[in-house]
């Protein structure tokens, strides 16, 4: 239950806090269940909760739609998704497009902290100071042909909550620019900024504001661009100015009023690919971020050594988190304090790595090395023989009678062993010898390694499928949080086969995996009460801030779903109600 009169945290510093990435949010319509724009804040923590079925894994489907496009040249009529593998098949437009309707467009747009746009190898680093919000967002559709497959059909950008620029199709593909809000802040900065680089120091009047007007409505339907991706790249004018003959000359009003056309002719097109250009590039560069973890996390053969790497669900099920143990023996050991922590897994088991080696590599190397040490064996027992001189062969015969006397039949090998033995081991150092042997064969090139989980009760080796599923699901959760740095992770069910206890360990792993060295963002699509109240806790000890969290509840009804947010304050307590009472089922079944 929410907290009454508790204080507001304020939203607008939430972009700041987001430190890692220029990401703050993202929207979506017509996108699945989503038929009206639904906002989502994206913070270091985002957690997404509701009923079945209604429409949580849809926030992170529009994500990997997005993630998809970006790597894979624009494609949008997507089925099985790159990061997703088999546990996300969206079915191409047709159905994920909101109640199957094809003549509906698509909106997927995201929030940016300007800060972290780079504009100042373009001469614009100031440009973007006072705006707080950026919003760049895209329309997916079928191409106004009919014909022309799915394609982006339109852009905009906005800048805290004003439309810049329209953008929508037209021919061969390409966007034309619609409308350029040449009054808004970032507009009118940028053509002070053109003006001061490209003309003598200017002071604009109100009839030059009238011509700069006038110029950029001939101008915009002339500006085009290109989408090769998910968001227009190239923009540029089809018909422009190849330069400007001279500066300004004040007092000169005909051709005052030329050369500032030609200016702006020349230049905002120029400026607009730029700044458009950095956002896009921004965009993309995070997206490219995006790691996926679907609710089945791979369960992995027997022998890790011998298993099939590198498939559809390599990402999307977890599969690379067992390369990532095999080859990383610091996460491994992160892991296995994880495994081992009484208050955590409170397992036996430690994740160690054995070295095989093929048959035909013992074979060969063995020979070689048996009769290497069978020569210097002889060699030293000719050179202890010799020290007796011309009386060998007396020695010889009081050695056997010694060994007879006291019952050793040398026509009795096995029996004579342990004595033989003995006298072997007065010539060579066997158990340094087995050690070199081990370290000189596991040298060579076709060393085979395996991850194998050892019993430390028993020190025996033992398979992760005799120790229960629960390892095997939580283990790429765990990779996740300290094998990556600077990540997006998606993550449905992270809870999944874990009972409470540890369901509220893993918000304490999420929590350190947001901070440094790792600097990780987590979008987690969970039911878990428990992950909720530990990060909870955390706020209320201090170790997360309420910004550092987003909880987002998603609610269905017949009109489409709904994404609402639960605000946290600085005890950790919610300021919102749940709806329906969700979480309070286990309160009433204990009590009622």
């Amino acid at each position: 239950m929410p907290k009454k009169n508790s204080p507001l945290w304020k939203t607008d510093s939430s972009a700041k806090n987001n430190a890692n990435s220029p990401i703050t949010g993202f929207r979506i319509s017509n996108f699945k269940a989503f038929a009206d724009t639904q906002y989502i804040p994206i913070r270091p923590l985002t957690l997404i909760y509701g009923a079945n079925s209604s429409g949580k894994s849809s926030v992170l489907h529009s994500l990997l739609l997005a993630h998809h496009a970006i790597t894979n040249e624009g494609e949008l009529d997507v089925y099985r998704t790159e990061a997703g593998g088999d546990s996300v098949d969206l079915g191409g437009f047709g159905q994920y497009v909101h109640k199957r309707d094809r003549t509906r467009l698509v909106e997927w747009a995201i929030d940016l902290d300007p800060s972290n746009i780079n504009l100042s190898d373009k001469g614009l680093g100031s440009l973007l100071e006072p705006i707080k919000k950026l919003t760049v967002g895209v329309g997916i559709g079928m191409h106004s042909s009919g014909n022309g497959g799915i394609k982006v059909r339109s852009f905009f950008l906005e800048a805290d909550g004003e439309r810049v620029l329209n953008m929508s199709s037209r021919r061969k593909g390409r966007l034309q620019l619609d409308r350029l809000d040449h009054k808004h802040r970032i507009v009118s900065l940028l053509i002070e900024a053109i003006i001061e680089a490209n003309t003598f120091n200017l002071k604009i009047t109100p009839q030059d504001e009238e011509e700069i007007e006038e110029v950029i409505n001939l101008l915009v339907p002339e500006i085009t661009a290109q989408v090769s991706r998910l968001l227009p790249i190239n923009i540029q004018a089809e018909s422009s100015p190849q330069g400007i003959s001279e500066h300004i000359i004040p007092g000169n009003s005909q051709h005052r009023q030329d050369t500032l056309a030609d200016v702006m002719r020349l230049f905002i097109p120029y400026r607009l690919n730029d700044i458009v250009g950095a956002i896009t590039q921004t965009v993309e560069h995070e997206l490219e971020k995006l790691r996926y973890l679907g609710p089945f996390r791979t369960y992995p053969p027997r022998h890790f050594a011998f298993s099939q790497q590198q498939d559809a669900n390599w990402q999307a099920g977890g599969g690379y988190a067992w390369d990532v143990l095999l080859n990383n023996p610091e996460v491994r050991q992160k892991v296995n304090a994880w495994l081992g922590d009484s208050n955590r897994m409170k397992t036996p088991y430690e994740l160690r790595v054995r070295t095989l080696l093929p048959d035909s590599h013992l074979e060969d190397e063995l020979y070689s090395r048996i009769a290497k040490t069978l020569q210097d064996l002889t060699g030293k027992l000719i050179f202890h023989a010799a020290g007796f001189g011309s009386d060998i062969q007396e020695e010889i015969e009081r050695l056997k009678a010694d060994l007879e006397g006291t019952g050793i039949g040398l026509n009795n090998a096995k029996s004579s062993l342990p004595e033989i033995e003995q006298i072997v081991s007065m010539m060579t150092d066997v158990e340094s010898l087995s050690e070199t042997w081990v370290q000189e064969m596991t040298s060579g090139s076709d060393r085979i390694s395996d991850l194998v989980l050892i019993d430390k009760r028993t020190k025996t080796a033992v398979s992760h499928r005799d120790v229960g599923i629960g390892i095997s699901q939580v283990i790429p959760i765990l990779v996740s949080c300290y094998g990556l740095s600077d990540a997006l992770v998606a993550i449905e069910q992270p809870e999944i086969h874990l009972h409470p206890r540890l369901q509220a360990e893993l918000g304490s792993v999420f929590a350190e995996s947001i901070k440094p060295p790792y600097n990780n963002r987590f979008i987690l699509e969970t039911h878990s009460e428990h992950l909720m109240l530990r990060l909870q806790k955390l706020i209320r000890e201090g170790q997360l801030k309420p910004e550092d969290v987003s909880v987002i509840y998603v609610d269905s009804n017949s009109e489409g779903s709904q994404c609402l947010e639960l605000r946290l304050d600085e005890e950790g307590d919610f300021i919102d109600e749940w709806p329906d009472g969700f979480f309070e089922d286990d309160f009433k079944e204990i009590f009622s």
